[in-house]
């Protein structure tokens, strides 16, 4: 059994290797009860997830409303041995920018309210709404580098509406599935984070460490393992058949809209390495083809102001000397990416990276060596790490390229990045931001910028 039991309930429609240094190792506790954690919150849909102590049958009881008043009917999934007693839970015919309660019990027994740990969450409003979204991104978490973490209280103290963990989100280093299990366990029993996912919708990606062993790619033997463990341990979102989180799909890449912003988590490991490319083949491929076809498909059917490109993975090539884990290692496909944003004129596009162990400020020009004639510029961000080891300069790159707005060796940092379409035009901010609540460098463009120059007016007499 690959995937996790799911329960789903419709419910009435309303009406209308970077080298890793770290101390020896510490003691981490590990708790049989994990969650329940928020995954996907949609308008009218979302994901709950949990890890529970004992096999059986489970039951999420769901409240709507301000007062908790109207009970909403169970949703009922079993936890087994095959799916390491994980339960997802889905819930579909939610009322737009509602409130609700949620609490998982034995399927035959309710506790008493004292005893009930809840999760409050709220679905989206309506996507065409003006609405300013926030959005906490953060890679590279070694549980066991630093303790406490308060990083996790500062992301918590900004409230976003989402967070996105990009990789190396725990450390794990192998492919065994008792140990993917294990490290996830221990990963989410941390007391702030565990906090956090209770409260923020959270979304997983992985990157070369979680996925199997650092600058692996998709060649590494059970990675069928990484996989199983991957999704019994999120809940990202379901977005439909070849979304990689199906099944029968392949991969760990999915998509989710944020009001004004809609956000690709891009898988660079599972495909890398095992077939030809689409863009040239006599090289080897990074997205896959089933990837590639995916994210063209859905890049084309967005109609998000701004669109966040997200891997573990950097799109610059500033890496530190012999890295092959960077979106540079297959230029063929990055030239292949930019080309379809084009041709396809696909506007409001930003890119995320994390990985090396540094915090980052791109803005790639239109014509530059990096992005071609795109058309505007290609701002991409990096963030790294939120709790391990900092990548010192002279390692890190021989940072050549002249279109760096940043660069930082801070420890224990995260992104934020804000999309607001109450204004005009609408705005996207980035706030690299430390545990200690500092803010470090601060990004702002339009969907203005972001777009491609209006075509020049033909003459009237060739009208």
């Amino acid at each position: 059994m690959l995937v996790p039991i799911l329960a789903t309930i419709a419910l009435a429609q309303p009406p209308s290797t970077d080298a890793e240094t770290k101390p020896p190792s510490q003691v981490v506790p590990i708790n049989d009860t994990v969650g329940p954690f928020l995954g996907h919150v949609g308008t009218v849909d979302a994901r709950l997830w949990m890890r529970v102590a004992e096999p059986g049958e489970y039951a999420l009881s769901l409240r709507e409303g301000e007062a908790s008043d109207a009970t909403v009917p169970q949703v009922r999934a079993t936890a087994s041995s095959e799916s390491d007693l994980c339960l997802h839970f889905d819930l579909k015919g939610l009322k737009p920018g509602t409130r609700y309660v949620a609490f998982v019990h034995s399927a035959h027994n309710e506790p008493p309210l004292g005893d009930r740990r809840t999760v409050e969450f709220r679905t989206r409003k309506a996507h065409t709404s003006p609405q300013a979204v926030a959005i906490a991104i953060g890679s590279c978490q070694h549980d066991d580098f630093v303790k406490p973490q308060p990083v996790w209280d500062e992301i918590g103290k900004l409230k976003p509406d989402a967070m996105l963990l990009i990789g190396d989100t725990p450390y794990i280093d192998s492919t065994k599935l008792d140990v993917q299990r294990r490290r996830y366990r221990e990963f989410f029993s941390i007391p702030q984070l565990a906090s956090l996912c209770r409260s923020i919708p959270t979304h997983g990606l992985w990157d070369d460490h979680d996925f199997g062993k650092g600058d692996t790619d998709g060649t590494v033997k059970g990675k069928e393992n990484t996989r199983r463990a991957f999704l019994e341990y999120h809940a990202n979102s379901p977005t439909g058949s070849g979304d990689g989180l199906g099944e029968h799909d392949l991969g760990g890449y999915s998509s989710m809209r944020i009001g004004p912003a809609e956000v690709w988590l891009i898988d660079c490991r599972w495909f890398a390495g095992t077939e030809p490319s689409f863009a040239d083949p006599s090289k080897k491929s990074l997205l896959g083809a089933q990837q590639w076809s995916w994210l063209q498909r859905t890049l084309k059917a967005s109609d998000a102001p701004f669109k966040l490109l997200v891997s573990g993975m950097v799109w610059c090539d500033e890496v530190r000397p012999n890295k092959p884990d960077f979106w540079g290692g297959y230029p063929h496909e990055r030239v292949a990416v930019f080309d379809f944003l084009r041709e396809s004129r696909i506007e409001g596009v930003v890119l995320v990276g994390g990985d090396i162990h540094r915090n980052r400020a791109y803005k790639h020009t239109a014509g530059g060596a990096f992005t071609g004639a795109l058309g505007y510029p290609l701002f991409e961000v990096i963030t790294s790490p939120l709790g391990s080891s900092i990548m010192k300069q002279g390692d890190a790159s021989p940072l050549t390229q002249p279109e760096m707005l940043y660069d930082s060796e801070d420890l224990r940092t995260f992104a934020v990045v804000t999309c607001d379409s109450t204004k005009s035009p609408p705005t996207l901010v980035v706030r690299w931001m430390n545990d200690t609540g500092k803010e470090l460098y601060r990004l702002e463009t339009t969907t203005a910028e972001l777009s491609f120059p209006s075509a020049p007016a033909m003459p009237s007499d060739q009208r």
